[in-house]
Parts: C-alpha cells; structure tokens; sequence
C-alpha cells in the first residue's frame, strides 16, 4: 500500500504490476471539506499517473451523499461498473 499525506487528508493506494492502480482511500479532514481540497489531491494523483487504468470504490459513511460522491468521480473521467452495494459503495473505473 502507498500513502500520499498532505496537511488537508491523505490518499492511499495499491499499484499492481499489470499497471491497474486501485485507490484505497481519499479523506479529507473535517476542516478542508468543501474547499476543493480533494479535488485538488485527485487531480494532482490522476496527472501523476498519467498511464494508467485507475480503480477504485465509492463510498461514504453517509447514504444520503453517495450520489453526490458519484457526480465527483465522474467529474474526474471515471465511470461506474457496478450497482451501489449494502453498505453504500460502489465500484468506478477510470481507463487510460
């Protein structure tokens, strides 16, 4: 696993060998939310691996955000794969 640690959140990830990086977790604290924080790591994440398919699971604590969530990552070129699961999440793919 990789952590990339700002002073606004972190973002951790898996790099496999076949070139598929599959996203962990995105969080931003409390504090920075709302600010463009997180689409600022994204962005900075997506062009720091330019080549490369980019996986990952929506998810939130929060039922009520999910969709919210979703328009996110979609802002960002990824598209959803699955259907939203029991507990909220759902799978989205970002391909190169």
């Amino acid at each position: 696993m990789h952590l990339i640690k700002t002073g606004y959140g972190r973002l951790t990830y898996y790099a496999w060998e076949n070139g598929t990086i599959v996203i962990d977790v995105i969080e931003i604290l409390p504090e920075f939310r709302n600010k463009g924080y997180g689409s600022h790591m994204l962005k900075t994440f997506i062009e720091d691996h330019p080549k490369q398919n980019i996986n990952l699971t929506a998810s939130t604590l929060r039922g009520s955000t999910i969709n919210r969530l979703i328009k996110f990552y979609e802002s960002f070129g990824f598209i959803k794969t699955g259907k939203v699961d029991s507990v909220g999440g759902i799978d989205m793919m970002r391909w190169i």
